[in-house]
Parts: structure tokens; sequence; C-alpha cells
């Protein structure tokens, strides 16, 4: 599919996303997880017990190790999905949902830790020079709960001005 897509002179990225935490819809995993314990989104009577330090570092190697499949399977670049009402990357990102006291937890820094350190550890395994999307929302809607990340996330999260000139069209 990539050389095809490549044959026509376009670039092709690889979304990842980290699952669905408090989203997922009830029975979909065996260990129902959250940044923090937190009632399944549709289910209130379904729990999700709090990610270890060990499971997110589990999962931020999962990441990293998708991306270097992505680079090998000749990929340009790979989005890092955030967003989306409350998929689990979002719901590190959202105070509301992350109550947190680690280093993954407690101010804007801290809640988007795992991000950074998602796109951090793509970057020095595939390269500086793969690119690398983060993509978040600034305004998640979810069952009535509207919430706006802070203004400064733009000062703590960005995409590299030097992945964006480096896809020639």
């Amino acid at each position: 599919m990539n050389e095809r897509i490549h044959s026509y002179n376009a670039k092709i990225f690889l979304q990842l996303t980290g699952g669905l935490g408090r989203s997922a819809m009830p029975g979909l995993y065996k260990k129902p997880i959250a940044p923090s314990k937190a009632e399944n989104r549709f289910d209130p009577r379904l729990t999700h017990e709090a990610m270890t330090t060990e499971d997110i570092k589990v999962l931020i190697e999962n990441f990293i190790k998708s991306a270097a499949v992505a680079k090998q399977s000749g990929f340009d670049g790979v989005e890092v999905h955030a967003v989306h009402e409350g998929y689990l990357l979002d719901q590190f990102a959202i105070g509301f949902f992350n109550k947190r006291v680690d280093e993954y937890g407690g101010d804007l820094r801290g809640r988007l830790k795992i991000a950074t350190d998602i796109v951090k550890g793509i970057k020095a395994q595939c390269g500086e020079d793969f690119p690398v999307s983060l993509r978040f929302s600034v305004k998640s809607m979810m069952k009535g709960l509207r919430h706006y990340l802070e203004k400064n996330l733009m000062k703590l999260v960005r995409t590299q001005k030097k992945d964006w000139k480096q896809l020639k069209y």
C-alpha cells in the first residue's frame, strides 16, 4: 500500500492511539484501566482502575515500538492520537479525569507527560527526521461535560517545525 501511495508522490502517516480508557465499551477489555480510578463512560457500574506507573511505561514503549514498525513499513511519519472525547491520552490531559499525584498528574505539564514521553521516545527510536504529529483537541465535550485545555497547551506540546518542512509534495 505504501509503495503505491508513494508512486503518486504522496505521503502517508500512520495514526497511533493508546486505547479508550474509561470510554471503552463494557466487556471490551479484561483489565479496565484509566489514568485514575473512574467509572465507565457508558456503564457507571463498571469501574476502571488507575493505571500503575508500570502500565504507563508499557504503554509508552508500545507506542515507540509501533512507530518503529511503521517506519520500517514505509510510512512517512506517525500521528499520536490523543483526542476524541475521552480516549486514554485525552483522559490523561484532562484534570477532571486525571487525579494522579505522581509525575503523570497534577498540573498541565504533568498531565501531558505521557504524551510528551511518547513523542520523545519515538524521536529517539526513529530519528529526529521522522515526523511525529501529536494530535490534541483544545476542547472536549463528553456527555454534557465541556472541557478546555489550558491556553498554554501549545507552549508545552509543539510539533517540530522541521517535521512539516521536510514533507515535500
